[in-house]
């Protein structure tokens, strides 16, 4: 039973994807196991070996994730009623104890030796006391908490049964009630408060948007991992009680239940090998080898932590475009907390390879983004091109400081010169002979996992970028073209349909543009199944489209639907309103 329950979880949609990605969740995950295990041990056997076995563990799994630290209050609680850590006399246990779990944790002590050497990848720059605390607790639950706790619930429901399929799901929930049942013992009730501890601790703490609540499916391992043993405790519960007589004895219910757990099995395999079947899937490669092969010869690359991780495999174990120097770099182009900023600014500056012809000083958080860009132009001195490559790219008015951004198709030129339109249509014409809308909806379609879905992100802000540069230059339809990309990339992203609508209208497709903010208003509704103020403030848009387009009766239809639903009453719409009625009178005289 305990090893078909194990092969339920391990063919589970997040634990196999996550499986075969390089992140820490899956790693974590059986080191919070094996500390389990342990602190299991320990409460059942007297040897201080298991105790101190299930300190160490508990210390190296924080190591991996910061959440390991929720198995704490569970672990003591049950170590403190089995009498392994009494709460009177031994406290050398306690101190003992105490010691082992350092010496798990002390494995962050390799942190400020490797920083020491100034690798490439450098997170945080650990190599003093204050770095080192920032880089282990800074970016620890970074969700945007903009959600709702009972969407989040319904969110962890929906996966606990997608992980489990209804059957096993149902066992499991069986298994976890039983362990607060009076026969029970203390190890069935410590997974349990295990359980509860971690999807409590969760559904307070992180509440993201609806959109993006997909994103915690990590953090939930290693309660299904629990989940998992919590199956195997409900099928017992079950076949341990079951009457003596009758159809459903245990002998006649111990079949039932193998086909029902093998019926689990069966359906994970089946369902979830088609989304983690990777053996095809070439994107985080293709993504590096475009951004490497839109610099030129001998060029600076400035770009951020999760593209380097692709660049540097690429560079460094594939050995492709080992001309360009690729620099680390985040600049505060959105108002973002970064707790890096500081030393990523001082280690651009100080890379060897960029050979600087002055010294401005240590660049600091304070440092303007022109100042910083105008350093990496300048002050090289052989004088090499310098290109940029960042999903977060930099607001519109960046464009009209003294360097511009160059479109290159994936990466952007820094550049005193002016804007060469003939250069930037020339990328753009290669680009779209090489793609279309349906590579990138394919794209879209089977990605699966959050790795796949930055890379989308990355596709995504680019195309409209690009898109942006193309219209300010004239060039209305080639933007057109490339946000055809970005919303099949991407079909999710507001600012793409309205980005696509504005250059739909001004083309005159104004039906087209109509269209493209129905797609917002769709999207919307599947966020928030109401008439919501955002989606208000669409149809409102819609209007203006349509009275722009000199269809004011279809206008004037669509604000007798809405706007009497609008607490807000906003006299913009108002005026709207007025001017539609006064054209409406205009075309009857």
């Amino acid at each position: 039973i305990s090893f078909i329950t194990s092969l339920i979880f391990a063919f589970g949609l997040i634990n196999w994807s996550q499986s075969i990605t390089t992140e820490v969740y899956t790693l974590n995950n059986f080191i919070v196991c094996v500390a389990l295990y342990f602190i299991v041990i320990a409460s059942l056997n007297g040897r201080n070996s298991y105790l101190y076995a299930a300190a160490y563990f508990s210390g190296l799994a924080l190591t991996t994730h910061q959440t390991s630290l929720l198995i704490l209050p569970a672990g003591l609680w049950l170590l403190i009623q089995t009498g392994r850590l009494p709460l009177k006399g031994k406290k050398t246990a306690w101190l003992h104890t105490f010691i082992f779990y350092i010496l798990g944790f002390a494995f962050y002590a390799y942190l400020p030796l490797a920083a020491s050497r100034d690798p490439v990848i450098n997170w945080g720059d650990p190599s003093n006391a204050t770095n080192l605390l920032k880089t282990l607790f800074a970016p620890a639950f970074t969700q945007v908490n903009n959600g709702f706790f009972f969407d989040h619930l319904e969110y962890l429901f929906h996966i606990f049964f997608r992980e489990f399929f209804w059957c096993s799901a149902i066992l499991s929930i069986i298994g976890l009630v039983s362990s607060f049942g009076l026969k029970s013992n203390k190890v069935s009730k410590f997974l349990a408060v295990c359980v509860l501890t971690y999807a409590g601790f969760f559904l307070i703490m992180l509440k993201p948007a609806y959109i993006n609540l997909y994103k915690l499916d990590v953090y939930y391992l290693p309660v299904f991992m629990i989940c998992s043993i919590f199956v195997a405790i409900g099928v017992m519960h079950i076949l341990e009680n079951a009457p003596s007589k009758g159809s459903f004895t245990k002998q006649g219910l111990t079949p039932i239940v193998f086909a029902l757990l093998l019926l689990s099995l069966s359906v994970n395999l089946v369902s979830n090998f088609s989304q983690n079947d990777k053996s095809e899937n070439q994107l985080a490669e293709w993504y590096g080898r475009n951004i490497l092969e839109s610099c030129e010869d001998n060029s600076i690359l400035l770009c951020n932590f999760d593209d380097l991780f692709i660049l540097f495999y690429l560079q460094e174990v594939l050995g492709v475009r080992k001309d360009v120097t690729t620099v680390l770099a985040h600049f505060p182009t959105r108002g973002e907390n970064g707790f890096w900023k500081d030393w990523l600014y001082e280690k651009a500056y100080k890379d060897p390879s960029l050979k600087w012809e002055s010294t401005r000083g240590l660049i600091s958080m304070n440092t303007g983004v022109e100042e910083i860009m105008e350093a990496f132009i300048d002050d090289n001195i052989a004088q090499r091109p310098v290109f940029i490559s960042f999903y977060n790219m930099p607001p519109l008015e960046l464009l009209e400081i003294n360097y511009r951004f160059v479109p290159e198709t994936f990466a952007y030129r820094l550049s005193r010169a002016g804007q060469n339109i003939e250069t930037i249509k020339r990328n753009h014409e290669r680009f779209m002979s090489e793609y279309d809308e349906t590579f990138f909806a394919d794209m879209f379609k089977n990605h699966h996992n959050v790795e796949e879905d930055f890379i989308l992100v990355r596709c995504d802000e680019i195309f409209r970028f690009n898109a942006t540069v193309l219209d300010v230059a004239g060039e209305t339809q080639s933007a057109l073209d490339l946000m055809k990309l970005s919303t099949a990339v991407n079909p999710l992203s507001w600012m793409n349909w309205s980005t696509r609508a504005n250059l739909e209208e001004k083309l005159g497709d104004f039906d087209a543009a109509f269209n493209s903010i129905d797609r917002i208003i769709e999207h919307e509704f599947l966020i928030d199944p109401v008439i919501s103020p955002t989606i208000l403030n669409w149809r409102y848009e819609q209007a203006k489209i349509l009275h722009r387009a000199g269809r004011d009766l279809e206008a004037a239809e669509i604000l007798n639907q809405f706007y009497h639903m609008d607490k807000r009453q906003p006299k913009e719409i108002q005026a709207l309103a007025k001017k539609i009625e006064l054209a409406l009178q205009d075309s009857n005289d």
